[in-house]
């Protein structure tokens, strides 16, 4: 047995593999990470310290998406993962093959959302209890059996990118002002927050239509079978596209709530994404200029305004 062959039987009999989807950047871990590293098992994050965003994008970087835990610590390990992810057991059936790269999509996903979407940590009495609550409760939101499809594909970057930036923002939103707003649709919206607008890299030079389309496309052309209320949201998301492309179109207070919250954050992120001004002031002038489209209801545009003081997007 070579000296590699006996590493790798030491390794699985004292250690855990554990995938990074469980962890967020800058969020306490209760339990020691580890990595194999030229024949030793190295530390890579203290017991009770957070795992900073720079070690989940060298992790990313170079294409390692697991780490380990002393199996001496499972019981810390178990009990942390049922306070954290109650919803796990959806994943109980994808234990090989597709279910591998799903969660490693679903890892760099939040990675990258709340790389961009930030809080304000002065503005919260507890922020890290806040932030582990949020990316519980959008974990959840992520592991939904009906967003399997989306992360089973590889999307194109700027849309995988704005899609994580708008569902964290929009769920933010919610958590901040969703008694104010009682939105009856609040999941299916927040699902199609996430894929009302993709182009995957196998479609990038077939698709021709309008960005409003592109996800209509793929799921045709893949037989996905959406939701019906997902289904509703597409063709309202059409309509809607058509009219916001008159100059004068306002909307009206009856029409639905959710969609016009994510309509309007989705032009907000549009905005700051496309504004060359300086990062320090892009934020304040991005909102100031939907705000001048007068496209949205007053007490809309009073929500975002109380939002954007307690999150910061970056570009």
């Amino acid at each position: 047995m070579s000296s590699d062959d006996g590493f790798s039987i030491s390794l699985k009999e004292n250690y855990i593999k554990i995938h990074l989807g469980y962890f967020i950047p800058d969020i306490k871990i209760p339990l020691a990470l580890y990595l194999p590293f030229k024949g030793k098992v190295i530390e890579v994050v203290k017991a009770g310290t957070p795992g900073s965003l720079d070690f989940f994008k060298r992790m990313k970087s170079n294409g390692i998406y697991y780490v380990y835990v002393k199996k001496t610590d499972q019981s810390v390990w178990d009990n942390w993962k049922k306070v954290r992810h109650p919803e796990i057991e959806g994943f109980k059936d994808f234990s090989e093959g597709p279910a591998n790269k799903i969660k490693s999509n679903i890892a760099i996903y939040k990675a990258r959302a709340f790389e961009k979407v930030r809080i304000v940590p002065s503005l919260y009495k507890d922020p890290e209890s806040y932030l582990e609550e949020v990316d519980k409760k959008y974990h959840k939101v992520l592991s939904e059996s009906q967003l399997i499809w989306f992360f089973n594909e590889t999307w194109s970057e700027s849309h995988f990118l704005f899609s994580a930036k708008l569902s964290l923002f929009f769920f933010l939103f919610l958590e901040e002002v969703r008694s104010e707003l009682m939105i009856y649709d609040e999941m299916s919206i927040l699902t199609f927050s996430l894929v009302h607008n993709l182009v995957s890299q196998g479609m990038i030079n077939d698709f021709k239509g309008k960005p409003e389309d592109s996800t209509i496309y793929y799921v045709g052309k893949k037989d996905i079978v959406l939701d019906n209320e997902i289904k509703n949201l597409f063709q309202l998301h059409k309509q809607f596209s058509e009219m916001k492309r008159e100059t004068n179109f306002k909307f009206d207070p009856s029409m639905p709530k959710g969609y016009q919250v994510f309509s309007l954050l989705r032009d907000f992120i549009e905005i700051f994404d496309r504004s060359k001004i300086d990062i320090q002031k892009r934020q304040e002038g991005s909102f100031q200029l939907v705000g001048r489209e007068k496209r949205y209801e007053v007490s809309l545009i009073g929500h975002l305004e109380r939002v954007l003081k307690k999150v910061k997007l970056l570009p």
